[in-house]
């Protein structure tokens, strides 16, 4: 506390970094739980094989309690059709702007937050196995209206770093499959499981 006679050659009071605008790159990789797998009755999806899934984001803390970010998450799944089996893979990624409400604690050093956005979904079809490709065609290259929602955990190791967790429910729910001239709308929801760091700029 400074008083009016002392206050002239006080030092100004240490800004926090959390109190102002910070650019940052957040990187993961985790797995996915698919919600709907059917694609019934000719087959079905499979889950993501081993840590098949990617996101990334881009974003800013706009102040101590919430930021803006462009987020994209990637992730693969085998497509099963009988009686021929695996046919190929179904990429299917996501571009979702998201707000994040956070709520800094421990000196700001433990950062629990929430997002949440609304953005656009690609889905395609590829890697085709050649024990099927001669008995069965698959075509996919669609966009689909996809929705985000999920919490996460940043622990700083350093002022600039950032060890990241996060659960978030991704909402795809008309991507498109074409096997062999019959089209199928599927949907892609599903839970992103991830882990990562995120790195400030300033």
């Amino acid at each position: 506390v400074y008083f009016s006679e002392d206050n002239a050659g006080a030092p100004p009071l240490p800004s926090k970094a959390a109190d102002r605008a910070r650019f940052y790159l957040a990187v993961r990789t985790g797995t996915s739980i698919p919600t709907h797998r059917s694609l019934s009755p000719q087959g079905s999806l499979s889950g993501v094989q081993g840590l098949h899934f990617a996101s990334g984001s881009v974003g800013v803390n706009v102040g101590r309690y919430w930021g803006l970010e462009l987020a994209v998450d990637s992730l693969e799944q085998n497509i099963n059709v009988q009686p021929y089996g695996r046919i190929g893979e179904y990429t299917h990624s996501s571009i979702v702007p998201q707000v994040r409400l956070m709520y800094p604690l421990a000196e700001d050093r433990l950062v629990p937050y929430a997002v949440g956005g609304v953005g656009v979904g690609i889905a395609e079809f590829g890697d085709q196995t050649p024990e099927a490709a001669a008995a069965t065609t698959g075509h996919a290259q669609s966009l689909s209206v996809v929705g985000t929602a999920g919490v996460g955990l940043d622990y700083l190791v350093v002022n600039n770093v950032a060890i990241n967790v996060e659960t978030k429910y991704r909402i795809f729910p008309s991507a498109m499959l074409e096997i062999n001239g019959v089209p199928y709308t599927i949907n892609l929801s599903g839970v992103l499981v991830s882990a990562g760091v995120r790195m400030f700029f300033n």
